[in-house]
């Protein structure tokens, strides 16, 4: 029989997060767990970690974004070390999930991406920092000068 899994804990969230065609950052408070992902870490579990990125809306044409986890101020480019890489955000879909309708709010779409392999490389090479998450958000190709893409909130996750 399977291991059941545990509930994910949210451990820090940002709200209200503009994207366009220019690079764009979210800084995100993080708290220590509480709930079951502090007994794994006391008993030197690594619990896996999802970062989500909810209610994306938008209007007009805008780009796809690339995501990457705490890459250091001064790195000339966001995709200087790929494994700092968290995911891709398509936005196929985005435009109709805005929409309110019959059959729903118009809230737009969320996307969770498993980040575990990439808060291990951070904490490998000292850059990772339990109080404060910092997630990048580039436009893969450009989008229309108004384009303009909101995201209600970016959170992550222990489980």
């Amino acid at each position: 029989m399977p291991t059941p899994l545990q509930p994910a804990e949210m451990i820090g969230a940002q709200s209200n997060v503009a994207l366009g065609n220019a690079p764009a950052t979210a800084e995100v408070r993080l708290e220590q767990p509480k709930g079951p992902a502090k007994a794994a870490l006391a008993a030197g579990k690594q619990p896996r970690v999802f970062l989500n990125v909810e209610n994306v809306t938008g209007q007009g044409n805008f780009p796809s974004f690339a995501v990457y986890i705490n890459v250091p101020l001064a790195a000339a480019k966001v995709d200087e070390d790929p494994a700092l890489f968290a995911g891709t955000l398509p936005m196929f879909g985005v435009r109709e999930a805005s929409i309110p309708s019959a059959t729903h709010a118009g809230e737009g779409m969320t996307y969770a991406l498993d980040i575990t392999d990439v808060v291990s490389h951070l904490k490998q090479i000292g850059n990772w920092d339990p109080d404060n998450l910092r997630v990048s958000f580039t436009p893969i190709s450009p989008g229309d000068e108004s384009a303009q893409v909101n995201v209600g909130r970016v959170s992550l996750y222990y489980q």
